[in-house]
């Protein structure tokens, strides 16, 4: 009756657990989601704006080929209806040419005014101007520019008014359209270049430039913002389970009091009277290993016991300088002694290691343990090597011993160090928790890589400035 509210608290402390879980699993769940929802928002919008973007340059560079050639067609058939009234067959230069190339640059003139243009002028075939309208741009008189739109030029001269691509000269952008100028007998003679300032397209560039920096900005902020979050989620689910696993500790060192007391006493007591009637009843001419049986399982329960104790509250550890080579020679020699039948052959590559600060029986628990393991899982013949070494980094430095094993393998090695795990059918599953929670009072780590039918390696580093 006295363990019931302990075992009740248990019950109710591993149904909180199991909810404690699924609500970090439904909270990392949801942030995902709002992290998700916000990346593809913030995609969506730069997208969005990109594509607004160019379909603004798009439209705006199709209005103004639309007004160039407008105002192209415009002048040609004015200058035709000139020459018309001339009877002239042609625009080349000459005295009786004169006064209408003069009334054709007058035109011109009050063309370019009107519409707000940059130039208005009359090429030949080798693009030599004709009549000019007084350019502001500052070109020669050949136009040497024009060679860049021969193409568009010869659709005109085929008859086909067309406007050009924007130019980029002197840092200005404009943009060109030309006219095929007709004569009496509708033989092109000449095509009518209009220029105009496409300095509006400077805005846009201007408005994608920032545009782009906007979005590399947003997206830098939102990767800061994200692995913020992350980070903070983290350390929450972290938090969190240490927390659940110090309340777990918590209760099993309750309860490891309440064996300590309920259970101690009756196993000294059967540990008693198996060695009163050891002494009664036993002939020593011929021993009987049945008086033997009840001290070892009294053994293995006080062993069990100690365990619990140890990993439910917390052990004062005595750190001594001490060889760690020579405890490993130790342990193997004793394992060997206490397992004389075993086929399992120990190999211990040693590198000097000076001695340093550990607790002597803590650590030669540990290395019990973790052989016993290893030739637990060695079915008949096996091997177990045996490795020190002495490793630095920038951070610190430490010794490392690694345990080799060519056993079955682990199927699950993550959830080895789970109190009451274990894939053997008598053991505790008490064993290498402890070892862990002793490695870790060092202030080192204990790691394990393991595949079925492969073995298993147990590592673990141990910090060489220690307390």
């Amino acid at each position: 009756m006295k363990n019931k509210p302990i075992q009740q608290d248990l019950e109710l402390q591993a149904s909180w657990s199991q909810k404690l879980q699924s609500i970090i699993k439904r909270r990392r769940l949801a942030v995902y989601m709002i992290i998700g929802g916000f990346l593809v928002l913030l995609i969506i919008f730069n997208l969005g704006n990109f594509f607004l973007l160019n379909q603004m340059r798009a439209q705006l560079e199709s209005e103004q080929e639309l007004r160039l050639k407008s105002v192209a067609i415009l002048a040609a058939n004015l200058i035709e209806k000139n020459l018309q009234d001339e009877g002239l067959l042609s625009l080349e230069f000459g005295q009786e040419n004169q006064i209408t190339l003069l009334l054709i640059q007058d035109q011109l003139m009050s063309i370019k005014k009107t519409h707000q243009l940059e130039g208005l002028f009359i090429i030949d075939a080798k693009y030599t101007t004709i009549v000019d309208s007084y350019s502001d741009f500052e070109f020669d008189i050949s136009h040497a520019y024009l060679k860049e739109d021969s193409t568009t030029i010869k659709q005109a001269w085929s008859g086909i008014p067309v406007a050009s691509p924007i130019h980029i000269l002197n840092d200005q952008r404009f943009m060109n359209a030309y006219a095929p100028v007709h004569n009496l007998t509708g033989q092109t003679m000449g095509i009518l270049v209009t220029e105009a300032n496409a300095y509006f397209f400077d805005l846009v560039e201007q408005y994608k430039n920032t545009f782009f920096v906007t979005a590399t900005v947003s997206i830098g902020i939102f990767i800061l913002f994200v692995t913020f979050i992350l980070y903070a989620l983290r350390l929450l689910i972290r938090t969190q389970e240490s927390l659940s696993k110090s309340e777990r500790l918590a209760m099993m060192g309750q309860m490891s009091a309440v064996l300590a007391h309920e259970i101690r006493n009756p196993l000294g007591i059967i540990r008693g009277t198996a060695d009163v009637l050891k002494s009664r009843y036993q002939n020593e001419k011929k021993p009987d290993q049945l008086f033997q049986y009840i001290p070892d399982e009294v053994n293995r329960l006080n062993k069990l016991v100690n365990d619990f104790l140890l990993l439910g509250k917390e052990s004062k550890l005595n750190f001594e300088k001490n060889d760690l080579n020579k405890l490993i020679e130790a342990t193997i020699e004793k394992m060997k002694l206490n397992n004389e039948q075993s086929k399992v052959k120990f190999h211990f590559d040693a590198k000097a290691i000076e001695p340093f600060p550990f607790d002597l029986d803590a650590m030669q628990q540990v290395l019990i343990n973790l052989f016993r393991n290893s030739m637990q899982s060695i079915e008949s013949e096996g091997d177990i090597v045996i490795k020190t070494n002495y490793l630095s980094n920038k951070h610190k430095n430490f010794y490392q011993v690694q345990i080799i094993d060519s056993g079955s393998g682990i199927e699950n090695p993550d959830a080895i160090f789970e109190p009451f795990y274990t894939t053997k059918s008598s053991g505790s599953g008490l064993g290498l928790p402890v070892s862990k929670k002793i490695i870790e009072g060092h202030g080192g780590n204990i790691e394990v890589e393991s595949q079925p039918g492969n073995g298993t390696t147990i590592t673990i580093n141990l910090p060489v400035e220690n307390h």
